[in-house]
């Protein structure tokens, strides 16, 4: 648990080009709509990343830029761009958050068209989002390294509520279900090691959060499990099993978790993101599958997402 609100801000970066900071929330209900918003700063290449993924009955909504300049400001998490305008605004730190958004964006026909080498090919639409999130109890901080290194590197997560309303096109969707906010920052390396991590909650009645590299040999997980409000409770250790179909998409994924408990997921969606190094475009890209799904779990069933990060 972390309650040291003045982690909410902006961090000095450390001299690696690809030393990054990221916040982000996810987002997920009953009837099936979902997505997340996530802003990343390298501020040592100036550049930024935006991405907006929406499932909704118009099918993917995909905004994405890996070109976006840096917010002005050095308190804000502004950022404007050619077609895109994007917020994220700490209301009150460690309780709540709002996104904002215009931008337009592609209404893709399958998960398949976001992995075409030449981008993305859907529907171009004006898409929006306006969206509240706040904290179901506190935060859940991963462990990390100390001394110096500790100073530039850090990563927390925090369950909440999300609602608000997305916008495609002519059409609007009411959101009003669960979510999860990360905010991470240090040297990060999409291209080094596969992984994967998931997040799901129960409405407020608990949420469950999982990370591992994908990698035979390393044994190190992080994770934490939290019930009504109450503080989240470390996981150290669980195994994963994802079952792909034809296309190398997940299709579903089961856990072992350290106490021996069961955990089986079940894809609804897929959002696959193709990552290029933005230090060196002519290296071999990697590419993140991040999946909204159903978890069945002991305590019953949970919605949010899973990614898995192969390189």
């Amino acid at each position: 648990m972390t309650d040291d609100r003045t982690l909410e801000r902006r961090h000095d970066p450390a001299i690696h080009p690809l030393w990054e900071e990221s916040w982000y929330v996810d987002f997920s209900q009953d009837d099936g709509i979902g997505g997340f918003v996530r802003l990343a700063l390298y501020p040592n290449l100036g550049v930024a990343w935006w991405w907006a993924y929406l499932i909704t009955p118009e099918g993917l909504v995909v905004v994405r830029d890996h070109e976006v300049p840096l917010p002005h400001r050095p308190e804000s998490l502004e950022v404007r761009a050619d077609g895109l305008w994007g917020e994220l605004t700490c209301e009150t730190p460690m309780v709540h958050w709002s996104l904002a958004m215009e931008a337009f964006g592609l209404v893709l026909d399958g998960p398949a068209d976001a992995l075409r080498p030449d981008g993305e090919l859907g529907d171009r639409r004006p898409v929006g989002v306006d969206l509240e999130w706040e904290a179901f109890g506190p935060s859940y901080e991963h462990p990390h390294a100390a001394g110096r290194a500790a100073q530039s590197r850090g990563h927390y997560q925090h369950a909440g509520r999300v609602h608000g309303e997305i916008i495609v096109g002519a059409n609007a969707f009411v959101v009003d279900g669960t979510g999860e906010r990360d905010h991470s920052w240090g040297s990060r390396n999409w291209w080094r090691q596969p992984w994967h991590w998931a997040a799901f909650q129960r409405s407020d009645e608990w949420s469950r959060a999982l990370a591992r590299p994908l990698q035979p040999g390393i044994e190190y997980a992080s994770g934490y499990v939290a019930d009504a409000d109450g503080d989240p409770h470390p996981i150290r250790r669980f195994t994963v099993a994802t079952r792909h179909d034809a296309n190398d998409l997940p299709v579903s994924v089961h856990y072992q978790v350290e106490d021996d408990t069961s955990i089986h997921a079940t894809v609804l969606a897929v959002a696959p993101i193709v990552l290029g190094r933005p230090d060196d475009p002519t290296a071999r890209p990697s590419r993140l599958d991040r999946a909204l799904c159903r978890f069945d779990t002991p305590a019953g069933t949970g919605l949010g997402w899973a990614e898995w990060l192969s390189v």
